[in-house]
């Protein structure tokens, strides 16, 4: 009962606030968008707006390249920008139609966009925290491109049912990010396109790809989906430009195709790592034009690899083998980089045919057994995150048991796309009991 109270506060509130913002003019909500940021960033006690993270953050990013003067100026136009999205978000739906959005945008390299978008095949389109989003998005609807618009689900779900509404306004269709897997495979299926924002931390399970130089956990599932189903994928832009209310009605925007990556095209022997790498990049690229138009206050370099602990030991390898570090070096590597031997099971706990689930390390391992062998694969299914034990085995292979993915017991390669390949581990059968090496 207090929650709800709270809720309908809270969206009375809001909606006072989009009333106010929405009578106002573009220069006056700009002006009062500045006030409010200088009032967060001056007035506010720093740990209530994450300044050490953003500064964290930006020093991660360029290093010695700003002085604490400029990181200073940077956080404060950041939120700026972020205010100056909120009111342009509220003004977007009677500012921004197809017979005038052309006074506003600006387009940059978008020929890769056309081609992508006519030539019949799905498409990812993807962005950041980055510009103003949501007007990118709003284009392609306007445009007749619909789109599954995938997004985090809001608290309040009085605030999240008014974004629902102002998102799928220009013909999209909002999907959560967490419970809405299937809907987002079905509309794939069916020849749907999504868009995605590709630059959230995906947690010591992610895929680790240089983010401004330093490894940041990126989610592994938007390359999955291209190899899957044939996407090409857009890394989209909407970068604000110095304003000219004297000649135009509403800020400006620089809408462009950072990148265009194609599947087909990719020939790494790794190619989920190296789309992901490549979409990374390209966000990368497009942020450095105008730093102070990304949201730095998120988290983005919050998980860590465990890799960076063995570089830390390669830097010593140098060190004599009878010296003191020497003697670490060959400890620590003994440690931390020599496989670990684990038991898994006994041979009887397992029947011909079957699979079970063990966690070692944090990690979930799916143990099979065919005939007298043994084997091991991941656990989780990278498609949906679906569980393999439970799968049904023949032929040496596995069926998910969610969306029906096959992998080869023996090697973990997908049957139907062999680029797509599930950690193997092995394993010794040791008498009556099973042990798996696991680093």
């Amino acid at each position: 009962m207090l929650q709800t109270l709270r809720h309908r506060l809270e969206f009375l509130v809001f909606q006072l606030i989009v009333c106010v913002i929405d009578c106002l003019s573009p220069q006056t909500a700009a002006r009062i968008a500045e006030n409010m940021a200088w009032l967060v960033h001056y007035g506010l006690p720093r740990q209530w707006t994450r300044y050490a993270v953003a500064r964290n953050n930006l020093q991660t990013a360029f290093g010695n390249d700003y002085s604490d003067v400029e990181i200073e100026q940077l956080v404060y136009r950041m939120w700026t920008h972020l205010f100056r999205t909120v009111t342009e978000i509220v003004q977007c739906p009677r500012k921004l139609h197809l017979h005038s959005y052309r006074q506003s945008i600006e387009f940059a390299d978008f020929t890769r966009t056309n081609q992508a978008v006519c030539s019949g095949r799905r498409v990812l389109v993807l962005g950041g925290h980055f510009g103003n989003w949501e007007i990118g998005i709003s284009l392609f609807g306007l445009w007749g491109f619909p789109m599954g618009v995938v997004a985090r689900e809001m608290d309040n779900p009085l605030l999240h049912e008014w974004f629902r509404k102002a998102r799928e306004l220009t013909g999209h269709r909002l999907l959560l990010k967490h419970g809405n897997f299937n809907e987002m495979t079905r509309l794939l299926e069916k020849g749907g396109n999504l868009g995605l924002l590709c630059d959230q931390d995906a947690g010591v399970r992610g895929l680790f790809v240089d983010f401004f130089g330093t490894p940041a956990s990126t989610f592994k599932s938007i390359a999955l989906l291209a190899l899957e189903y044939d996407a090409l994928i857009i890394v989209g832009y909407t970068l604000r430009l110095p304003d000219n209310f004297a000649n135009f009605p509403w800020p400006r925007f620089e809408v462009g195709c950072e990148a265009l990556i194609d599947p087909r095209n990719v020939t790494d022997n790794d190619p989920v790592h190296e789309i992901t790498r490549q979409f990374t990049q390209a966000l990368e690229r497009a942020i450095r034009r105008a730093p102070e138009q990304y949201f730095w206050v998120h988290r983005r370099w919050k998980s860590e690899p465990r890799i960076r602990r063995k570089r830390d030991l390669q830097r010593l390898a140098g060190w004599p083998k009878t010296s003191a570090c020497g003697i670490l070096v060959r400890c620590l590597k003994k440690d931390l980089i020599m496989p670990q031997r684990h038991r898994l099971a006994s041979v009887s706990d397992l029947a011909d045919g079957q699979g079970r689930e063990f966690v070692v390390e944090g990690r979930i391992i799916a143990l099979f057994r065919i005939g007298d062998r043994f084997l091991a694969l991941d656990g989780i299914c990278p498609h949906a995150g679906g569980p393999l034990a439970r799968g049904t085995i023949s032929n040496c292979m596995v069926t998910c048991p969610w969306h029906g993915w096959q992998f080869h017991l023996e090697t973990g390669q997908h049957v139907l796309n062999p680029r797509l390949q599930q950690s193997a581990f092995p394993l010794i059968v040791d008498g009556v009991e099973i042990f798996i090496d696991f680093p």
